[in-house]
């Protein structure tokens, strides 16, 4: 069985394409609500044993356990990221604005903390 040259063509086309489409998607595909999942500080070692502790129980409480609603994760990321924090930080400042709405406000601070690279 022989494969003509331009069959062979479309064939690589077909993969590459495939390929892209699935490659691509890690760097357009975000969640619903524009959280950006950052496990940084997790990642090289051993977290703070309060701030995990903070952060699961944050998962039970206002996730429901549900450790795939990537929106809810990155809100309790960064209240256990701030729960220590002893005074208003600038980026608390900036989102402001969106206090009264705590989902907001945390959407607010996530994009802010991501222009940092940090939490």
């Amino acid at each position: 069985m022989e494969i003509s040259g331009t069959a062979l063509i479309l064939l690589i086309l077909l993969v590459v394409s495939v390929l892209f489409l699935v490659g691509g998607c890690g760097l357009t595909c975000s969640s619903r609500s524009g959280f950006t999942f950052n496990n940084s500080e997790y990642q090289y070692s051993n977290p703070n044993v309060y701030r995990q502790w903070y952060y699961y129980k944050c998962l039970e409480k206002d996730c429901g356990g549900d450790t795939h609603d990537y929106d809810c994760l990155e809100k309790c990321h960064l209240k256990a990221y701030r729960m220590d924090m002893d005074s208003i930080d600038v980026k608390d400042w900036v989102c402001m604005p969106y206090a009264k709405d705590e989902d907001a406000f945390y959407r607010c601070l996530d994009s802010v903390y991501a222009d940092y690279r940090y939490p």
